[in-house]
């Protein structure tokens, strides 16, 4: 999907099947750097686009801050603690989503329709050499679900996709810090 910078705080949309959306709030603040993924899966292009189309899945957020060498299926392989969360956006790109290690709503990957509660404890920073010196960004993935798959547990922040192949990245968002 496109780039896009997201500057309304009041942003709001309706997404879902009908009868049974759910609101996608915008993720003031951050830009979004879209992956190429119309076209990735046999069951077409609904889930994600057009925008507000009845096949499109749930919106939400997934934080990659607390990341470790197990999450990429080789827990001996060497690399950088600080760049994990970098590492594991473009690992979850190119081979899908792990189910979580801590299970704390029963099995399977985790994450928010309130791009807001990732940032607590779920996103880190991370330092990186540019033009300009260095400088802090957090990231991490825009994500939709499955709406016929997801569960929703007792808090309003935390959604459950049971089986990896319901949720799907399209974007990652970054934003200064």
């Amino acid at each position: 999907m496109g780039n896009k910078t997201f500057t309304n705080p009041n942003e709001t949309h309706q997404v879902g099947p009908p009868g049974k959306t759910k609101t996608y709030i915008s993720p003031d603040g951050w830009t979004r750097y879209g992956f190429k993924v119309l076209g990735k899966y046999q069951d077409g292009n609904a889930w994600l686009h057009p925008f507000k189309d009845p096949g499109n899945w749930y919106r939400a957020f997934h934080g990659t801050g607390r990341a470790q060498a197990v999450d990429f299926g080789n827990d001996k392989q060497s690399f950088e603690k600080q760049y994990a969360p970098v590492d594991a956006v473009a690992s979850i790109f190119e081979n899908g989503f792990r189910p979580a290690r801590i299970t704390v709503h029963g099995d399977g990957v985790y994450c928010s329709p309130n791009p807001k509660f990732p940032e607590n404890g779920y996103v880190a920073t991370v330092e990186l050499d540019t033009q300009e010196g260095k400088k802090k960004f957090k990231c991490m993935l825009q994500v939709a679900v499955n709406p016929d798959a997801v569960r929703f547990t007792k808090d309003k922040d935390i959604w459950v996709a049971p089986n990896p192949e319901d949720i799907r990245p399209y974007g990652v968002l970054i934003k200064e810090v």
